[in-house]
């Protein structure tokens, strides 16, 4: 009975994932934020691999303008669980660099993949990065990462 819920549960966490994301791919509405992570929370099996989407929004009113930036990852330290994007020939752990115009945003492909982490929850953290970014556009994003049994 306690396996039928349990996969219950993690349907149910897949499918408003799903929905969160759409959501916001179809709207098409920024966060107000200079980073963000879609979904904020990943549910993962164990062994698997799940995308997801990584926004840089240029928000800056004031000295509007455009923007260079990058996303740099990094995931728990000693984790199984890896992230990288997939904006390069090669996946990595830095994305390409997009300009951005003030009021735009350039949204990048990513994926995060359990190598056989322990069951539990693992962050991985997103960092902005660009030499024309003002300093409240540092502020990293965490990628909170449920891992569940297969």
């Amino acid at each position: 009975v306690s396996g039928i819920f349990e996969k219950l549960g993690g349907t149910t966490a897949g499918a408003f994932q799903q929905v969160d994301t759409q959501i916001d791919e179809i709207l098409g509405q920024g966060s107000g934020q200079w980073l963000s992570v879609t979904p904020s929370r990943l549910s993962i099996t164990r062994g698997q691999t799940e995308d997801i989407r990584v926004i840089i929004e240029n928000i800056e009113t004031i000295n509007a303008g455009t923007v260079t930036a990058n996303v740099g990852v990094q995931c728990e330290s000693g984790s199984k669980i890896e992230a990288y994007f997939v904006d390069r020939p090669t996946p990595s752990t830095n994305s390409n660099s997009y300009p951005i115009d003030s009021g735009q945003r350039a949204t990048i492909s990513a994926k995060v993949v359990d190598k056989g982490n322990n069951l539990g929850t693992i962050f991985c953290t997103f960092t902005l990065a660009g030499a024309s970014l003002p300093n409240n556009a540092k502020v990293p994003v965490t990628l909170f990462v449920d891992v569940k049994r297969q």
